[in-house]
């Protein structure tokens, strides 16, 4: 482990809080503690605004799109929450219809409220691309 058992969710809430998606990712797809990823990827959804299209974050996938791909994985319940949780923070209308393909396949209930919460959300913001459009 890198880190003791206290100090990886500092970890986690400072990367989170400074925009280190890679960092967050490689936590949340390498460690083996469920309660680690699951944290890690909430803490993707906390990424300031701000700094999501500041170019602090990499290119490569964008934090949806990790958050999309944990639900083609067999990870527990409580880690595709925390995606579910951190989509509702993130996704935009552009991500709605992948959010409710989720939705129909969500067997467990909890996780499909978490999800059309997500869709929702998602439906009613526009991403800053779309806003970029928009401008021109």
């Amino acid at each position: 482990m890198l880190f003791g058992p206290k100090d990886i969710f500092q970890k986690i809430t400072v990367y989170g809080e400074k925009g280190k998606l890679r960092k967050l990712e490689r936590l949340a797809s390498k460690h083996e503690d469920p309660r680690v990823r699951a944290a890690a990827y909430r803490a993707m959804g906390r990424i300031p605004h701000d700094l999501r299209n500041s170019g602090r974050v990499p290119l490569g996938q964008t934090i949806v799109e990790i958050l999309l791909d944990v639900f083609n994985t067999d990870e527990p319940k409580k880690v595709k929450l925390a995606c579910a949780q951190a989509l509702e923070k993130t996704a935009t209308r552009s991500e709605f219809d992948a959010i409710n393909h989720l939705v129909d396949d969500a067997e467990d209930e909890e996780l499909k409220k978490t999800l059309q919460a997500a869709a929702i959300a998602a439906k009613d913001r526009i991403s800053f691309e779309d806003r970029r459009k928009m401008l021109r």
